[in-house]
């Protein structure tokens, strides 16, 4: 009996050890693979933060150059705004000489003509005025030679 009850404490010590083993390995694996996926998510989150800190600059250095480019438009807009207030300017004084110069081309005109009927007139008188002085010079010699 002694025989047989050695072996059945070596076969349930065995059993037992097997056991325990088995246990103490899955709780070692877990241990371990809490502490490695801890590891691994911590790992992780500092990787994913950083990044998400590299993009954020990124982003923020490239709100910045576009501030930059809107300020060089804004100006540039502004030099438009006083080129085109300029244009406009000086196409309204276009406007106005061209009204000037009309209204001195009618008055020119009207000069003109009015100068040009005096003329006539002038002329016509003249023609009228020397045609009768050669009639008073043909009766003054015609009488001269009468007397």
């Amino acid at each position: 009996m002694t025989k047989e009850i050695s072996r059945t404490q070596k076969a349930v010590t065995r059993d037992i050890l097997v056991k325990e083993l088995s246990a103490f390995g899955r709780r070692l694996e877990s241990r371990l693979n809490s502490r490695f996926e801890s590891r691994l998510d911590s790992r992780l989150e500092i990787q994913t933060e950083s990044l998400k800190a590299y993009i954020n600059n990124r982003f923020v250095q490239t709100n910045l150059r576009f501030e930059g480019i809107d300020k060089r438009f804004d100006g540039v807009d502004k030099r438009f705004d006083g080129v085109d207030k300029r244009f406009d300017g000086i196409d309204r004084r276009l406007d106005r000489l061209e009204v000037k110069v009309d209204k001195l081309d009618k008055k020119l005109d009207m000069r003109t003509a009015g100068l040009v009927e005096l003329i006539e007139r002038g002329f016509g008188k003249i023609g009228i005025v020397t045609t009768r002085v050669d009639d008073h010079e043909k009766r003054i010699t015609v009488l001269e030679s009468r007397s």
